[in-house]
C-alpha cells in the first residue's frame, strides 16, 4: 500500500554486466521496492569492455565515463578513478574507497551529495545527475574503521561522533578530516 516502507533497503549494483537500456527499464520497475538503488561503474573495466564487444557494442550498465548510466531511479557513481586490479573489474571490493562509500550508504542512507568523496557529474544534455568518486579525499581506510565504531556506539549526532573520534583518532589533522566527512552523515551535520 502507498506509504508502506519499501521491501528492500539499499540495493547496490557493482559493475553489472547487463545491457544498459534493459537495466534502466528494470531499475525503473523495481525502484519503488527499494529505499535506494545505487550503481557503481567504471570506464576502465576491461571485463565490461570485452562484454560490450561480444554484445554488438551495446553499452553495459556497469560502464562509467561517457557511457555512465544516468536515470533518476538510480544513484550512478563513476568509480573510474579506482581499479588497480588487472581487469579493473573488482574495484568495489579491492580497496577501501568504494567500501567506505557503501558502508556510509548502508549505515545512514545518505544522499550522494552528502557522502565524502563524491562530486556531481552533471549530464551535458541536462539529464539526470550522476556522481564521480574522488579517491583520497576521505582517509577511506580509516573512515571505514571509524564508521564501524560509530555504528557500534549508535551515534546519531555530531557531538556523539566527536566523542568517538576523539577516543579513536590520535592525530588531530586526521581527526579533523574524518570529522568533516562524518559531519555530513549524522544529524546536525
Amino acid at each position: 500500500e502507498e506509504g508502506d516502507r519499501p521491501l528492500f533497503g539499499q540495493v547496490v549494483f557493482a559493475a553489472p554486466d547487463v545491457d544498459a537500456d534493459l537495466f534502466r527499464a528494470m531499475a525503473r520497475s523495481f525502484a519503488p521496492q527499494a529505499q535506494r538503488l545505487t550503481l557503481y561503474a567504471s570506464e576502465d573495466d576491461w571485463a565490461l569492455t570485452t562484454s560490450r564487444r561480444l554484445h554488438g557494442d551495446a553499452p553495459r550498465a556497469g560502464e562509467g565515463g561517457a557511457d555512465l548510466l544516468r536515470d533518476p531511479a538510480v544513484d550512478s557513481i563513476d568509480m573510474s578513478a579506482l581499479g588497480e586490479d588487472m581487469l579493473a573489474h573488482t574495484y568495489f571490493a579491492d580497496g577501501s574507497s568504494a567500501l567506505a562509500d557503501m558502508l556510509t550508504l548502508f549505515w545512514r542512507d545518505v544522499d550522494p551529495p552528502r557522502r565524502c568523496g563524491l562530486e556531481a557529474a552533471p549530464a551535458e544534455d541536462g539529464g539526470a545527475v550522476a556522481w564521480r568518486y574522488r579517491p583520497g579525499v576521505c582517509a577511506e581506510s580509516l573512515l571505514l574503521e571509524l564508521i564501524g565504531h560509530l555504528r557500534r556506539a549508535d551515534v546519531r549526532t555530531l557531538a556523539q561522533a566527536r566523542e568517538v573520534i576523539a577516543a579513536t583518532v590520535a592525530d588531530s589533522g586526521l581527526a579533523a578530516t574524518l570529522e568533516a566527512a562524518v559531519a555530513q552523515l549524522v544529524d546536525g551535520g
